[in-house]
């Protein structure tokens, strides 16, 4: 994945600028990685020249003070508790991913991911990091329906270093609109869960609604995943099926569940 460190900057300068006609999968991937870390002001340095490159990855509401954490309202059960067998390491991606998901669900593919956006003359190039092998962006297809999932992780033992994002903290809730129904979870072993359901358009123009999760860990190890109920525009020229529907293809307890099984640092 790209740095989208200065992009994230240039997302809130330039909000909502982005042509109909653009593929949308940068903007769900970099809106990804800031949910994890929007907290990092002091990392998040870029020069004025640099907030006027891009336009248009992202729109996103202002954010409204929920109050005390916990205060919002909470649509249903976050999972806790979810220790899965983990998979056999040399297993494809998308077959883990399928693994963890409801049975019958449908066809799971990962998605290729786009190369990075190129740079103007004069700019230097955006720095591509490695990756997990489960990040990016996995199509889910049944009776001619289609979702997304989106995996994005951090490992601070990973060699050649990964990009390094978090860690979620209780105040982000604080960040959100109440409409948006964050919670915050500690998670057994210091561990923590933050999750949230964001309305169509607040994520990106035509992913539908999103339910995002994400698991820090003490030893700052990330891993974060977003599921949608459409696909439009996710690779553009490309249609892979009907809106999933009015909800995104995993539940919150669902994806917290998913979030948090070990497989993603096994």
């Amino acid at each position: 994945m790209t740095d989208y460190t200065v992009r994230e900057l240039m997302d809130k300068a330039l909000d909502g600028l982005r042509p109909p006609s653009e593929d949308i999968t940068e903007a769900v991937l970099a809106q990804a990685t800031r949910r994890q870390h929007r907290r990092r002001a002091g990392a998040l340095v870029a020069t004025s020249a640099g907030l006027a490159l891009v336009a248009g990855l992202v729109v996103m509401l202002p954010h409204t003070a929920n109050g005390a954490v916990g205060a919002a309202k909470k649509p249903g059960p976050v999972s806790v508790t979810t220790k899965p067998a983990a998979p056999h390491p040399l297993e494809d991606p998308a077959a883990v991913v399928k693994s963890l998901l409801p049975p019958g669900i449908g066809t799971v593919t990962k998605i290729k991911d786009l190369p990075p956006t190129p740079m103007p003359p004069g700019m230097p190039k955006s720095t591509v990091y490695p990756k997990s092998r489960f990040d990016g962006t996995y199509v889910i297809t049944k009776d001619g329906r289609s979702a997304a999932i989106v995996i994005n992780s951090y490992d601070p033992k990973a060699r050649p270093p990964q990009y390094a994002f978090g860690p979620d903290e209780a105040s982000f809730c604080n960040d959100d609109p109440v409409s948006w129904h964050c919670t915050f979870t500690p998670l057994p072993g210091g561990a923590s869960l933050l999750a949230d359901s964001e309305p169509p358009g607040s994520y990106a123009e035509r992913t539908g609604e999103v339910n995002s999760a994400s698991v820090s860990y003490p030893d700052r190890r990330m891993f974060s995943v977003i599921a949608t109920s459409d696909t439009i525009g996710l690779r553009h020229g490309i249609d892979f099926g009907s809106p999933w529907g009015r909800t995104p293809v995993l539940d919150r307890a669902q994806l917290a569940a998913f979030a948090e099984s070990p497989v993603w640092f096994g």
